[in-house]
């Protein structure tokens, strides 16, 4: 106990009156804590929804944009022909391997 007396400003212990009012004060700075967290919480969501609403109004003429291009390569057949697939011949190409390793 010796150890901790050097932190207290005063050498005796606190009194009732003195322990209600700290626990008061520590009751209201919690409330106070809890409001703010929520005031603070609310603006992010509103923030949110006009960055969301104004993102949701930028992109409206690019998805115009896609819609009209889909229609246009679907009235084309696009390239995959109009089966839906599409074709092709392919080559494998392999690397020859080094008998040593990559190291080299």
């Amino acid at each position: 106990m010796q150890q901790h007396q050097r932190f207290l400003i005063y050498k005796s212990n606190p009194g009732p009156l003195t322990r209600i009012a700290l626990a008061l004060a520590a009751m209201v700075m919690a409330a106070v804590s809890v409001v703010l967290g929520f005031f603070f919480f609310i603006a992010f969501i509103v923030v949110a929804l006009i960055v969301g609403i104004v993102l949701w109004f930028r992109l409206r003429p690019v998805r115009e944009q896609m819609r009209q291009f889909n229609e246009r390569a679907a009235a084309d057949n696009g390239p995959a022909g109009p089966g839906g697939v599409i074709e092709g011949d392919f080559t494998v190409v392999r690397e020859p391997e080094d008998k040593q390793g990559r190291g080299g």
